[in-house]
C-alpha cells in the first residue's frame, strides 16, 4: 500500500471519528432540548408531537415551564407563580411578578434578538395563547438548514465509504440508507407539524440515521485498519 493511500486511509478515519462526536453531541443536544416537551422525562413520540404539532389543550408557556424551560426557573415558587398566572387569564395587572422571574431568569437568553423574546407583556402574552403547531416559516427554516448540513455530511461519509475496499453492494446500501433516513426524519416533521400521529417517521427517520453513520464510521475505521487490499484510484 503506498504512503498517499494510507494517508487517506488516515485522514478518512479521522475526519470519521469526528464526524462520529459531533453526531453524538448533536444527538445529547436533541435529547436535552425536546425530550421534556411534554412535561415527563425521557424521550417519547410525545415530546416529538409537542414539538412540532403543538399541545392545542394547553398554552405555549406552560408546556415551556413543564418542560424543555423547568430548569431554568429557581425553585418551585418561581414555576408556581407563572402557573398561578397563567391560569388566572394571565393579566397585565397581575405580570409583574412574572416579569421579575422573566427579568432575572430568561431574558438574558429571551430578548429582542432572540426568535421568540420575552421583554414586555406583550411579548409574553403572545406564549399564554394555546400552543399551537410550529409556524411554516420556521419548519422551512430548520429544514432547510438540516437538509443543507446533513446532505453535505451523508455526502462526506459516503464519498469516504465508496473509497474502501468493502463489497460494492455493501457501500452503495449504506450510502443510499444515509440520504434515505434523512427524507424519512426531515419528512416526518412536516408530516408531524400536520398530525402529532406521524411523529413516529421522525423516530425511525432517526434510527435510520444513527445506523448509517454508525456503519459509515465503522466501516471506514475497518478499511483504515483490517481490510486487506485498497480501493482503485
Amino acid at each position: 500500500m503506498s504512503e498517499q493511500i494510507k494517508l487517506r486511509k488516515l485522514l478518512g478515519a479521522l475526519f470519521a471519528l469526528v464526524l462520529g462526536l459531533g453526531y453524538l453531541s448533536a444527538f445529547a443536544n436533541l435529547y436535552f432540548t425536546m425530550h421534556l416537551a411534554d412535561g415527563l422525562p425521557g424521550m417519547s413520540m410525545e415530546d416529538i408531537s409537542v414539538h412540532f404539532h403543538g399541545n392545542p389543550t394547553e398554552t405555549l408557556l406552560a408546556t415551556k415551564i413543564k418542560g424543555s424551560m423547568r430548569v431554568n426557573l429557581k425553585d418551585d415558587a418561581q414555576f408556581q407563580t407563572m402557573m398561578n398566572w397563567i391560569a388566572g387569564g394571565a393579566k397585565r395587572e397581575d405580570f409583574e411578578p412574572v416579569n421579575q422571574i422573566l427579568q432575572a431568569q430568561c431574558v438574558r437568553c429571551h430578548n429582542q434578538n432572540f426568535f421568540r423574546p420575552l421583554v414586555t407583556y406583550e411579548d409574553v402574552a403572545k406564549t399564554t395563547v394555546l400552543n399551537t403547531a410550529m409556524s411554516w416559516a420556521r419548519l422551512a427554516l430548520i429544514s432547510h438548514q438540516h437538509l443543507f448540513g446533513i446532505g453535505l455530511l451523508c455526502f462526506a461519509l459516503g464519498w469516504l465509504l465508496s473509497q474502501t475496499a468493502l463489497a460494492y453492494k455493501f457501500k452503495a446500501s449504506v450510502i443510499v440508507l444515509g440520504f434515505v433516513s434523512v427524507l424519512i426524519d426531515i419528512g416526518g416533521w412536516w408530516l408531524t407539524r400536520l398530525s402529532g400521529s406521524f411523529a413516529f417517521l421522525v423516530i425511525v427517520g432517526g434510527a435510520l440515521s444513527g445506523l448509517f453513520f454508525g456503519l459509515g464510521i465503522f466501516s471506514v475505521w475497518y478499511d483504515a485498519l483490517l481490510a486487506k487490499g485498497a480501493a482503485k484510484e
